[in-house]
Formats: structure tokens, C-alpha cells, sequence
């Protein structure tokens, strides 16, 4: 019979494990933008900042050499991964239930490991996500004070190279999209067509999808033009999904969701009135991960790479069992032209 010491549940391999089958659909830019993940060597990412050719070739004579082509400029970032590492501390009861291998108690006490590590993984997934939404305004700012974190006063920033041009802005008030007239679906300066041409122009891409929040598809669901649009099918949308899920191919996908400040307030991870036009490819979109040194559990040091890491450790003076989770990570768009973020009200 093991010591409680040696119970799988307090294994770092089992708390990987455990680690990496708590998937959160809820999370979009994870489990639908952001889903290829490069594991790196070391504290760094770095990445090509990606611009293919948008010119036609020209033809050329049977008897004549290949026409000469000008290699693609390629600029390139980096920037250190950004580190979140938290920690649970587990009170005596739940040690003294794990000396008891076999018994109800012991089965108690995993279950409670479990419960609280799946806790500290959704407060990285919520801090991932956020990562992922801010890299998509263009610019990764973090500016982490004492008063919300003690002792971590942390600042950086990541600049992704997104243009003044494909950070949208309305160039007219009465073209905003919360006005009822406004023309949406038509106006080539201010309204979607002008978002479409950005990329087909800069890229040579074709904007598939769109996220905002609840108040530009407020918008939407008031505009005259879009009702018109719509007729009666508008009534089957928000019936079905309770909001407009398809306009001039691109399909709109509103989401709420956000993260609590330490003062209690709410904030959502796209801001109001910012829609954030993407192509149908992921490949443009990663997450990068560097590795990390865990304790082996033999008074040595192990290095383990490919995503979050977790691992405890037994005290006891006051007796207890402290869960550690981390993620060395950082968001990475390599193609600045394939989106659009934009501002839909100027004012």
C-alpha cells in the first residue's frame, strides 16, 4: 500500500496530466483562433512577420530565361514569453485524509486536489485568453500593478505590426454603426465592404469571420439596412442563436465572455463596439510556449516542455499540500494584413 506521499494524484506527471484534459470550449480564441502551439526551446519567440506577393506574373517567350523575382521582404520580432505561475495552498485536513490510502477520506482528498487544480487552470486559461484577444487589437500591453497583484508588478508589451489601415476607424458620425441608417452592408468608406477590400487588397485574403460583443450586434439587430436585409429570417436568427450569424459572407460569432478584476468588476475580453475581422485559416495564429524546471521529486530539477506545467509539494510546518500551476506562453500573429480590427462607432 502506498504512503500518502506516493498517491498518483500528488505525481507531477498525473498533475500534467490533469492539466491538459481540462479543455474550455467557452474559450474561443484557444479552442477556435489561436490552436496551434510551437514549443520552444527557450525564453524567446520569435517569428517571420509574414506579406506575400499580391503581383501577377507575366509570361515570357518559349526561348527566353526565367524572369528574375525579387525575394520576399521578411521582417522579423521577437519577444520573452510571458510567465503566470500561481499556487494553492491545501489546509492539514486534506494531508491528514491522504495518510489514509484506500479509505473514503483519501478518495475526499484527491477529489479536492483535483477541484482546485482545475481552479488554478482556469485562472491561466482566463489570463491566456485574455493574452489572445489583446494580440489581436494589434498590441500585447501589459501593465500588471502592486495593488492588483502584490509583488508582481509586472509591464511589457508586444507590438504585432497591425497598420493604421487595418485598425478600422469610422470616418464619419452619422456612418456609425449604432445609427439606424447607417449603411452597413453598402457604404464602401465606413461600412463592410470598406473591411473586406483591406484585406483582398493587402493580403490577397477573404475575411471569414467576425467576433464582437453584445452591443455591435445590438447594432446590427437595430440598423434599417440589415433588418430590410434579413425580413423575417431575422426572427430564425435570434430564435436559434440569438444573434445575426451571417452577413455578407462572414460569419459573426458574439461573444460575452470576460474576466473579474480584483475590485470585482467585469470586463470583457472584446471591448464594446471593436469587431475583430479574421480569414477562415488558422495558420496565421499561434500560441508559443517555452519550457520550464519542475521539482523531480528527488531534491533535483526537470525540465518539461509543451504547455502548462504542475506540481505540489508537501509541508509540514503547518501541514498542508501547495498546488503549483504555470505556462511560460506567448500569442504570435505572423500576418499583420490577414485581419481587421476595427472601431464601428467614432465617437
Amino acid at each position: 500500500m502506498p504512503s500518502w506521499g506516493e498517491l498518483p494524484i500528488l505525481q507531477d506527471t498525473t498533475l500534467i496530466s490533469t492539466v491538459e484534459k481540462f479543455k474550455n470550449k467557452d474559450f474561443v480564441a484557444q479552442s477556435e483562433i489561436f490552436t496551434t502551439k510551437v514549443p520552444l526551446d527557450g525564453p524567446v519567440a520569435e517569428w517571420d512577420v509574414l506579406g506575400w506577393a499580391r503581383k501577377k506574373a507575366g509570361f515570357v517567350t518559349y526561348d527566353s530565361p526565367a524572369q528574375k523575382v525579387e525575394v520576399m521582404p521578411v521582417d522579423h520580432k521577437s519577444a520573452r514569453v510571458a510567465k503566470v505561475f500561481l499556487k494553492k495552498e491545501l489546509d492539514a485536513n486534506t494531508l491528514a485524509w491522504l495518510r489514509e490510502p484506500g479509505t473514503e477520506h483519501q478518495k475526499a482528498a484527491e477529489d479536492k486536489i483535483a477541484r482546485e487544480l482545475e481552479d488554478l487552470n482556469r485562472q491561466v486559461d482566463y489570463l491566456v485568453e485574455y493574452a489572445c484577444w489583446q494580440a489581436l487589437t494589434g498590441t500585447l500591453t501589459v501593465t500588471q500593478s502592486v495593488a492588483d497583484f502584490p509583488m508582481q508588478q509586472v509591464q511589457f508589451t508586444v507590438d504585432y505590426g497591425l497598420s493604421d489601415s487595418h485598425t478600422f476607424e469610422i470616418t464619419t458620425a452619422a456612418n456609425d454603426w449604432d445609427e439606424a441608417d447607417a449603411n452597413i452592408l453598402t457604404d464602401t468608406t465606413d461600412g463592410l465592404p470598406a473591411i473586406q477590400r483591406l484585406t483582398r487588397e493587402d493580403a490577397g485574403l477573404e475575411l471569414a469571420r467576425c467576433y464582437t460583443n453584445e452591443t455591435v450586434q445590438s447594432y446590427l439587430l437595430t440598423n434599417t439596412q440589415v433588418k430590410g436585409f434579413f425580413g423575417e429570417r431575422l426572427k430564425t436568427e435570434l430564435l436559434e442563436a440569438g444573434y445575426i450569424r451571417q452577413i455578407r459572407g462572414i460569419a459573426f460569432r458574439q461573444y460575452d465572455f470576460g474576466y473579474v478584476d480584483s475590485s470585482g468588476t467585469f470586463h470583457k475580453f472584446i471591448a464594446d463596439e471593436k469587431a475583430i475581422f479574421l480569414p477562415a485559416t488558422n495558420e496565421y495564429f499561434e500560441i508559443h510556449e517555452a519550457p520550464a524546471m519542475i521539482p523531480d521529486g528527488e531534491g533535483g530539477l526537470k525540465r518539461v516542455t509543451g504547455g502548462k506545467y504542475a506540481y505540489t509539494k508537501v509541508q509540514y510546518d503547518p501541514p498542508g499540500v501547495i498546488l503549483f500551476v504555470g505556462y511560460n506562453f506567448l500569442p504570435v500573429c505572423r500576418f499583420p494584413d490577414a485581419w481587421v480590427y476595427a472601431d464601428v462607432k467614432s465617437t
